[in-house]
């Protein structure tokens, strides 16, 4: 196949990224407007359905990105270890929080870190997580995700100097960041999959904003899973004007939110059988009322349990935050 008729492939499957998500969030948006509950679990379930498409045209897309040799992918195989130390979080006193990266947290395109976001005038702690997935292996993605976390940092430096609340809300943030990061996206042919949120203990909210990254997994001290995190919007570096919003929803004593990239997911048994979200769910439902450290390793042996020997060809990460009102 030549090469400018895989551009203009990738053009038009980027056009389809697009629509499959437009109709993913018309339909979530849909969903959140009716209260018949037969209505809302279909649309609920063509929003999955459309998920579903559009990971599938990226993984097209990324592997027609391969055949004109814009990016190089280093294979990444590794085996769970026996042992694996956890990541070094910032919290506050209301959220028991524990994360892992896997192999490393330096090669690659995953990154999650957590910060501190102090009110001195009102006297109130909050705690802001980032969460983000580079796509792609080695050093282009690698690359991605520094300078995405660069622009990050030089926004969290200036909220530090300036203490103005508004300068790290999520929508701006996130939308800031896009703008920025769009231009040398396109030129790298890569995207990035972004989860922004604050927790803010004295308005007992969870505020994010979802730049098509895996919904994330809010389970309710009842066991009641939460489906207002599964909104998320455009990639970041698909169109550097798209203006993002932010999203709420109520946080509620034990609690448990779970954060991780597609690595974790798309990790196959001997019989190419995904781990998939539902064994996450599944795991955290079980042990929702440990503490996060422990729903982590349960769900790292969970998964560990499910590859058996098989290698895994994806970075892991995952975080879980406990609330603890």
């Amino acid at each position: 196949m030549k090469k400018e008729k895989v551009i203009n492939i990738l053009s038009i499957l980027r056009d389809a990224i697009k629509a499959e998500q437009n109709a993913f969030m018309d339909y979530i948006n849909g969903a959140n407007k009716i209260d018949i509950p037969e209505l809302k679990g279909i649309l609920l379930y063509l929003a999955e359905e459309e998920r579903k498409h559009k990971i599938i045209l990226i993984q097209e897309y990324n592997t027609m990105k391969k055949r004109i040799g814009k990016i190089k992918t280093n294979e990444i195989r590794f085996k769970i270890p026996k042992n694996y130390p956890l990541k070094r979080l910032q919290t506050i006193s209301e959220v028991d929080l524990s994360g892992i990266s896997m192999p490393t947290a330096i090669i690659g395109g995953d990154y999650f870190d957590t910060f501190l976001i102090k009110d001195e005038e009102q006297g109130i702690d909050r705690l802001g997580i980032i969460f983000y997935d580079a796509m792609g292996h080695g050093l282009p993605a690698t690359y991605i995700k520094s300078i995405t976390r660069e622009l990050f940092q030089k926004r969290m430096e200036r909220f530090y100097k300036k203490k103005d609340i508004n300068t790290i809300s999520p929508s701006h943030i996130v939308t800031e960041i896009n703008k920025l990061i769009s231009k040398e996206c396109q030129k790298k042919d890569a995207f990035v999959t972004l989860f922004y949120c604050i927790i803010d203990p004295a308005k007992k909210e969870l505020i994010y904003t979802s730049a098509g990254h895996e919904p994330p997994i809010y389970i309710m001290q009842n066991g009641k899973i939460i489906e207002e995190t599964s909104i998320t919007q455009l990639l970041l570096g698909f169109d550097e004007n798209f203006i993002y919003k932010e999203n709420k929803t109520n946080i509620n004593p034990e609690d448990v939110f779970v954060l991780f990239s597609d690595g974790i997911i798309e990790a196959k048994d001997s019989e190419k059988n995904m781990f998939g979200r539902e064994k996450i769910i599944n795991t955290v439902l079980k042990n929702r009322k440990k503490s996060s450290s422990m729903i982590l390793k349960k769900t790292i042996n969970y998964l560990k349990e499910h590859t058996g020997k098989k290698f895994i060809n994806d970075e892991i990460s995952i975080l879980v935050a406990k609330i603890n009102l």
